[in-house]
C-alpha cells in the first residue's frame, strides 16, 4: 500500500461515524482496496454478491453488517460536515438544510444516510415523487436496510394514497408508513388510550408513543408514567434515533420527560430519608 492511499485511509477512519470492520479475506481486502480509491459501488455490488451466494445465515448476517457499514461511510471531510449541518437545520425548519444536503451528496453521490435525510427532507416536503427516486437510489446501494424500505413505504403512500413495493420490496415494519403515524395521533384520529399500548409493542423503538401514552394518563398512575418516562429517556439518549423515524424530532419533549422523571427520583429519594 503506497504512502498516500495509507494517508486517504487514515481519514478515512476517522470521517467514518462506525467502527469499520476488520479485514481478513480475499473479499474484504478487495473491499478495502475498492472503498480507499472511493469505488464505494463496486465495493456494495461485490459484498451484495457474496451475500447472495452463500448459504449460512450467520454469514449472510455478517455481509449485512458489512455493507450497511460500507453504505454508511463518508470518504470526504466536507460530505460529512454538510451532512451534519444539513440535519441540525433540518430540526431548526431551516431551508439551508436542502442546500446542505445537496451538496453533501454530490460529494458522497454513494453515501446511503446522506440520501435518506435528503428523502426525509423532500417528504416533509410533500415532494413525494423524488423521494422515491432518492430511496430506490440508496436501496440499489445497500437492499437491506429495513429504514429506507419504512421510508419508501412513506414516499409510495405520499404519492399513490397506497403502500407500493417495488421489486418485491418488502419489511416488516413498513405498515409503520401507512399508518401515517405522527398526524394521527397528533389529531387524535385515533383512540389513543386504547390503542397506544399495541402501538408500543409493534413500534417499541418509537419514543414519541411513550410520550403521548404518558400525556394522557392521570396522575394516579404513577408507577406507569415513570416506567414510560424511563424509557423515552432511554431511547433517546440511543446513537442516530432521529434517523429511524420520518418524525422531524421524536425526542422534542426530553425536557419535559426528563424533568418529570428527576422529580419523581428526587421524591423518591426524600421518602426513603423521611423513613
Amino acid at each position: 500500500m503506497s504512502i498516500k492511499i495509507k494517508t486517504y485511509f487514515i481519514i478515512f477512519l476517522i470521517i467514518i461515524p462506525i467502527p469499520i470492520f476488520s479485514f481478513g479475506s480475499a473479499i474484504d481486502k478487495k473491499v478495502e482496496s475498492l472503498v480507499v480509491k472511493g469505488s464505494k459501488k463496486e465495493a456494495l455490488d461485490l459484498l451484495i454478491v457474496e451475500f447472495q451466494k452463500t448459504k449460512k445465515n450467520k454469514l449472510k448476517e455478517q455481509l449485512k453488517d458489512k455493507i450497511k457499514q460500507v453504505a454508511e461511510m463518508f470518504l470526504t471531510e466536507d460530505g460529512l460536515k454538510d451532512y451534519e449541518s444539513s440535519r441540525s437545520y433540518f430540526l431548526q425548519k431551516n431551508e439551508n438544510s436542502t442546500v446542505l444536503i445537496k451538496k453533501s451528496i454530490e460529494l458522497e453521490p454513494e453515501n446511503t444516510l446522506a440520501i435518506k435525510h435528503y428523502a426525509k427532507i423532500l417528504l416533509f416536503n410533500k415532494k413525494c415523487n423524488q423521494a422515491i427516486e432518492q430511496l430506490m437510489l440508496a436501496l440499489k446501494l445497500n437492499p437491506f436496510d429495513e429504514t429506507l424500505k419504512v421510508f419508501l413505504g412513506q414516499a409510495n403512500y405520499c404519492q399513490y394514497g397506497e403502500v407500493r413495493l417495488d421489486k418485491g420490496i418488502v419489511s416488516q415494519h413498513v405498515e409503520l408508513a401507512a399508518l401515517d403515524l405522527q398526524d394521527k395521533l397528533k389529531n387524535k384520529e385515533i383512540d389513543l388510550v386504547k390503542n397506544l399500548e399495541a402501538l408500543i409493542k409493534t413500534y417499541p423503538s418509537y419514543p414519541r408513543l411513550y410520550y403521548y401514552k404518558w400525556s394522557n394518563l392521570d396522575a394516579e398512575s404513577k408507577s406507569e408514567r415513570e416506567r414510560l418516562a424511563k424509557k423515552y429517556i432511554a431511547l433517546c439518549r440511543e446513537k442516530d434515533v432521529q434517523n429511524q423515524f420520518l418524525d422531524v424530532n421524536p425526542c422534542d419533549q426530553m425536557n419535559v420527560m426528563s424533568s418529570y422523571y428527576e422529580g419523581v427520583v428526587k421524591q423518591s429519594k426524600q421518602n426513603q430519608e423521611g423513613e
